[in-house]
């Protein structure tokens, strides 16, 4: 089961707490224009990653400081290109 928190880029407090099926994490991975966040600690990541175009870990505990970060510096530390805030985004934590 995964839960998923989704909330725009550059505001913290969320506005949905749910489950996502299999299905549809499989179906939005698919999507260029959907940014997938795993949220878990960097010690559950050998547990497997989640198979997304625009996939990338951020500890949860990190989370805030990194979306303070401006485009560059974002992406200089995260390797990959900060979603902006008209871009969907999936911030997911596997459950077991």
């Amino acid at each position: 089961m995964l839960r998923r928190l989704i909330v725009p880029i550059r505001q913290i407090n969320p506005r949905f707490l749910g489950i996502v099926t299999k299905a549809e994490l499989i179906e939005e991975a698919k999507n260029p224009n959907v940014f997938i966040i795993d949220v878990r600690d960097s010690y559950e990541l050998p547990g497997g990653t989640i198979p997304a175009v625009n996939w990338f870990h951020l500890a949860l505990g990190d989370l805030h400081d990194a979306l303070e970060m401006d485009d560059k510096d974002f992406e200089l530390n995260y390797k990959i290109k900060k979603p902006k805030p008209d871009q969907k985004v999936r911030f997911i934590k596997v459950v077991f």
